[in-house]
């Protein structure tokens, strides 16, 4: 079974690495934007997703001529949150730099497919909540949100000519809660433009 699976994964590559001295780019920019649906875990208690949104443009880099495989990074705004009980909620805004490696791959004449794995940080900038109606900054002084959060990112996007779709997941690394133990989960949908 692990030959089998093997002789699979070279056989991609090597398939992969012919359709990119073929028809991938060496580099492309592009801008992308979509949904977020975002929920924080904390001490074993997952509150309610709340619906959010990203933005940005992104850069994206051959690594090498024999595999199509790429350096993806950028900047985006987004938005992320929780909510408890329905009435209390946190909205938190970051800018964020992804950093991802993506392998390209041809699915016919038109479509190219890609999985995409890699990390991103992110920087606190804007966010309120509310909490028994009293309304409050997310960071800073009073917020309970640290404004760093680095974590991991897994996506699987398709290309048709320029336009993209993509769906993928965030996971916090670390504690987001000044208190601890808080992390950001994020499932994210995106559409995207390739220049």
């Amino acid at each position: 079974m692990k030959k089998l699976f093997l002789a699979l994964v070279a056989t991609m590559l090597f398939v992969g690495g012919a359709a990119a001295q073929k028809k991938f780019e060496e580099q492309s920019i592009g801008v992308r934007a979509g949904l977020n649906i975002s929920k924080v875990k904390t001490d074993g208690v997952t509150y309610d997703g709340m619906a959010g949104f990203h933005v940005g443009g992104v850069y994206q880099r051959l690594l090498t001529k024999s595999i199509p495989l790429y350096l993806e990074t950028g900047l985006y705004v987004t938005q992320k949150g929780f909510k408890v009980d329905g009435n209390n909620k946190a909205n938190a805004f970051y800018f964020e730099v992804p950093v991802l490696v993506n392998y390209k791959f041809s699915a016919g004449e038109e479509f190219i497919l890609y999985p995409s794995a890699g990390l991103y940080y992110g920087i606190g900038f804007a966010g309120k909540s509310k909490v028994a109606d009293v309304k409050f900054d997310t960071f800073g002084d009073g917020g309970f949100m640290e404004r760093s959060d680095l974590g991991v990112r897994a996506s699987f996007t398709a290309e048709w000519h320029q336009l993209l779709l993509s769906a993928g997941y965030d996971y916090s690394l670390f504690d987001a809660g000044k208190d601890g133990k808080m992390k950001n989960r994020t499932f994210f949908i995106s559409v995207g433009y390739n220049f």
